[in-house]
C-alpha cells in the first residue's frame, strides 16, 4: 500500500482568505470595480481613479475572527507617502472602530 502524499500542485495550507468573493463596495470605482479586491486575482485591483480619501468595505456576512489584514496598495502615482486605516464593526450594527 502506498502512503499518502500531499499533491505538489495545491497551495500549501495556509490562513484563510475571510474575504475572498464576498460583496465589495467603494466610495468610488471609476478606474475598477470593488469586487476586483476580493476577487483572489492578484492581477486585478480596485481603483477609485480619485484623490485621497477614499474607502472600500468588505461585508464578511458574518462575525469572524480576524488574525491578520493583508492589505497590496497599488497607486498612481507611486511616489510619495500613504496611510491606510482599518475599520471595523460587528454585524453592520453600530459605529465603525479603528483597529
Amino acid at each position: 500500500m502506498l502512503a499518502s502524499r500531499p499533491d505538489p500542485c495545491r497551495a500549501p495550507p495556509g490562513p484563510t482568505n475571510l474575504a475572498l468573493g464576498r460583496p465589495a463596495t467603494a466610495s468610488s470605482a471609476a478606474q475598477a470595480p470593488a469586487a476586483n479586491a476580493v476577487d483572489g486575482n492578484p492581477a486585478t485591483n480596485w481603483g477609485s481613479g480619485a484623490d485621497a480619501p477614499q474607502w472600500i468595505e468588505i461585508d464578511l456576512q458574518q462575525a469572524a475572527s480576524v488574525g491578520s489584514v493583508r492589505l497590496r496598495v497599488a497607486q498612481y502615482p507611486a511616489e510619495g507617502a500613504t496611510a491606510h486605516r482599518v475599520w471595523t464593526r460587528v454585524d453592520g450594527a453600530g459605529d465603525y472602530v479603528l483597529r
